[in-house]
């Protein structure tokens, strides 16, 4: 039998708790300030194995990951171990659960990294517990420069139900999340038929006027892909649809906050207009994360990782853009808290709480006794999270501290 008692204090009162978890679920909890016989408790000293750090949150769900220490999921090449150790990487970094990310490709690609991810969830139980569901970004986004971002252009293309449903086939139903363009001609109906079957429809890379983002509202787009991000370089002054996306109080904003992709500033405005409880982080971790600084091949583009975490890549105009994040979301969280006035208990939301109340999987209290383990334990560094624990079930990861 398998026991551990988790030392630290909650990210949202900053009360110091005990928790004790027995066979991967929580077993009972109590304020570390009061005797454990008042509470009915029984945690004997020296009966179990110890984990404390300073605060202890629900595990980071990131529901876009496109990748990490070179294992890319939008790739014939895709295997089982490979996505075995995205989700290893991700452990070591908060993240519990994760949306592994299949991006603009031509159709045998899709088909193939779909099939993929699917044999993994198959064949390995840490894959099969830690994978919310696939989210398909593209290829149904904005052929246009600016707007396409890193996506290959020759693999855009306007939806197409019986491709997509193809694809929902060899992913065995797990497609969750779709980012497209509102602005093709068929997209408001493909949004229709998306979010009656459940999908969480996302608008991103795209350049909708006000109507069309009206209209994929209405049809049932729930959220914008990386708000501020995977658009045109220039703007005008208004209407634009940065201001329409912002407008619209049924569309959730997911913010990348890795230093690279906005300013500190943006990110204040986004959570301002949204407010908190329709935001939330992801990684936008790309392939290249957990690689050292170099010079890459990705996504048919030469992609270069600088020193700093940044990644860029070079457009058919000669334009500098970025090709997805080389972070996780404990990055995440400690930008949006260090470059914005949030709360570190709000920004930890962000990435815990708030994607769960997107997948409606949130629960009244993440410490309820019977629950299984999903926790993240971290002390907070000048600059960073340390992340000392992640608990998933019954295994026990130590972070990259």
């Amino acid at each position: 039998m398998a026991e551990w008692i988790l030392r630290a204090r909650r990210f949202d009162t900053s009360g110091l708790v005990e928790v004790l978890l027995r066979d991967g679920h929580v077993q009972a909890v109590r304020s570390a300030a009061t005797p454990a016989q008042e509470q009915g408790a029984t945690f004997e000293k020296g009966r179990h194995n110890v984990l404390e750090a300073e605060y202890l949150a629900p595990g980071f769900w990131d529901i876009q990951v496109n990748g990490a220490l070179g294992h890319n999921f939008t790739s014939r090449e895709l295997t089982p171990d490979a996505v075995r150790a995205v989700c290893e990487a991700c452990l070591r970094h908060g993240t519990t659960h994760f949306c592994p990310t299949v991006i603009t490709s031509d159709a045998e690609t899709i088909s193939f990294a779909l099939r993929a991810l699917t044999r993994a969830i198959d064949d390995d139980a840490l894959v099969r517990e830690m994978v919310l569901g696939f989210h398909l970004e593209g290829p149904y986004i904005c052929p246009d420069p600016g707007p396409r971002g890193a996506h290959p252009a020759e693999h855009v293309r306007p939806p197409d139900w019986e491709e997509f449903s193809r694809w929902q086939e060899a992913a065995q139903g797990r497609i969750r999340v779709v980012t497209l363009a509102p602005t093709w001609p068929q997209a408001i109906q493909f949004i229709a038929r998306l979010s009656e079957r459940g999908v969480v429809v996302a608008l991103g890379h795209h350049n909708a006027g006000s109507d069309q983002i009206k209209s994929a509202v209405r049809a049932g787009a729930r959220l914008c892909t990386h708000l501020g991000n995977g658009c045109d370089l220039f703007l005008p002054r208004h209407p634009n649809y940065l201001w329409d996306q912002l407008a619209e109080d049924a569309l959730w904003a997911s913010i990348i906050c890795d230093g690279h992709h906005l300013p500190g500033s943006v990110i204040k405005c986004i959570v301002r207009c949204k407010t908190p409880s329709r935001c939330l982080l992801i990684s936008d971790a790309s392939p290249l994360a957990g690689l050292p600084a170099g010079e890459y091949s990705l996504w048919g583009k030469r992609v270069t990782l600088h020193e700093n975490g940044r990644t860029e890549t070079v457009d058919e105009r000669g334009q500098r853009l970025l090709a997805g994040a080389a972070c996780f979301l404990d990055t995440g969280v400690a930008r949006a808290w260090r470059d914005t006035d949030l709360a570190l208990a709000q920004a930890v939301e962000l990435a815990s709480l708030q994607p769960r109340r997107l997948l409606s999987q949130a629960t009244d209290d993440f410490l309820q006794p019977g629950a299984r383990a999903d926790f993240v334990l971290f002390d907070v560094g000048e600059d960073r999270l340390r992340i000392r624990y992640t608990i998933l079930g019954e295994q026990v990861v130590r972070g990259e501290i």
